[in-house]
């Protein structure tokens, strides 16, 4: 087996009781209490009744848990657990992984913050955004993302991003057909303006001469269907 190196920085600290190492062998150092605290699923993985079967070594005495994640994964994780630790989360990549985390773990407490942090991109990214949404199950970002969508091409990116080989089929399945019912809508509205409110109207264009036909030579509206001609 390939031996182990230390993580610096965060998880270091001289007093844990747990050592969680990477898929690509960095071991980093936490406390049991705090990981216990944050996550309903180290909870159960390191409840004291339970027998050690999640254990996989000892490192300078301290019980080893091996993680299916990578290093970058891991540190997003803990800094997650610890409060005052925010990661730094730089493109969709790295929120990619805090999200993987979040649902992973069931990090609550953190799931919010991240669901702001991508409204503020929605509009750079809405599409994988979208998928984001969909795995961290928030009603909330996938109608903005789906919204902030229609001003650009659907899948207008050849590449498929990662989170997309996470989502079902259905998840796509939903937002062509959200674009298509748009579409169908816009279509229709040079001929159907019953959906408008007179106040809607800007008064100039409501307050033109009655031998006007009572239709906008501007936007089209005709006057007829709103108040009876």
């Amino acid at each position: 087996q390939k031996s182990s190196r230390d993580a610096d920085g965060l998880c270091d600290a001289s007093d844990a009781d747990i050592i969680l190492r990477s898929v690509d062998n960095v071991d980093f150092r936490a406390h049991c209490l705090v990981l216990r605290l944050a996550s309903p699923v180290f909870a159960d993985m390191l409840a004291l009744s339970s027998p050690p079967n999640s254990i996989d070594e000892r490192k300078a005495g301290l019980p080893v848990v091996c993680m299916a994640e990578n290093e970058r994964t891991v540190r997003v994780l803990l800094c997650f657990c610890y409060p005052n630790s925010a990661p730094t989360l730089e493109n969709l990549d790295d929120f990619y992984d805090a999200v993987h985390v979040v649902s992973k773990f069931g990090l609550s407490s953190a799931k919010q913050s991240v669901i702001n942090l991508l409204r503020a991109r929605v509009e750079h990214a809405p599409e994988r955004i979208y998928a984001l949404g969909w795995l961290l199950q928030s009603r909330e970002l996938v109608l903005l993302s789906a919204k902030a969508k229609l001003a650009v091409p659907i899948l207008k990116d050849q590449l498929s991003p990662r989170e997309f080989l996470d989502i079902p089929a259905c998840a796509l399945q939903q937002l062509l057909i959200f674009h298509q019912r748009c579409i169908q809508r816009v279509a229709n509205l040079p001929s159907d303006w019953t959906w408008v409110e007179i106040e809607m109207v800007p008064r100039w264009c409501r307050e033109q001469d009655e031998d006007w036909g009572g239709l906008c030579d501007i936007c089209g509206f005709d006057r007829k269907t709103i108040i009876g001609g």
